[in-house]
């Protein structure tokens, strides 16, 4: 069998995620393999590429362009973290920058269940963890859904 493994880059999306379930008063979907009905799916959390760039000035006419992979309930949300997650690696702000581009992200072959491999890292009372864990699922959505119920 095949395993999909996520890169550590998107570490920092699965604690994200972990923290706005916390945070929220609506119950999470369960069920072992949720499966994808029209283009959007019955996904409580979807994958979004945000491409981004501080505006330009007349110190750096050509600003270095950003792009990030991050999992949100809707674009807002994925464009609130991608400033948030910028504004922590790189000196950009929302206030100084632009968004160019933001766009879901779906799945190749949904119809095909696949094992996704994930490492997370998390805080619990007694300090921080690192975890890999594996899902089977039709789509990386799905496994994410099972992280957070």
């Amino acid at each position: 069998m095949e395993t999909t493994t996520v890169s550590a880059a998107r570490v920092y999306d699965y604690i994200n995620v972990a923290c706005d379930v916390q945070e929220s008063t609506r119950k999470v979907v369960r069920g072992a393999a949720l499966f994808v009905s029209g283009s959007m799916g019955n996904f409580r959390f979807h994958q979004y590429q945000v491409v981004g760039r501080a505006l330009p000035t007349v110190t750096e006419e050509h600003p270095k362009i950003y792009r990030m992979k991050l999992w949100a309930t809707n674009e807002v949300r994925a464009k609130s973290k991608f400033w948030y997650f910028l504004r922590k690696l790189k000196k950009v702000k929302k206030s100084n920058g632009q968004v160019l581009a933001i766009n879901e992200i779906f799945e190749r072959k949904p119809t095909k269940i696949k094992n996704y491999g994930v490492w997370l890292r998390y805080q619990s009372r007694t300090g921080y963890h690192n975890m890999y864990k594996e899902y089977r699922d039709t789509t990386l959505n799905g496994a994410v859904e099972q992280i957070v119920q």
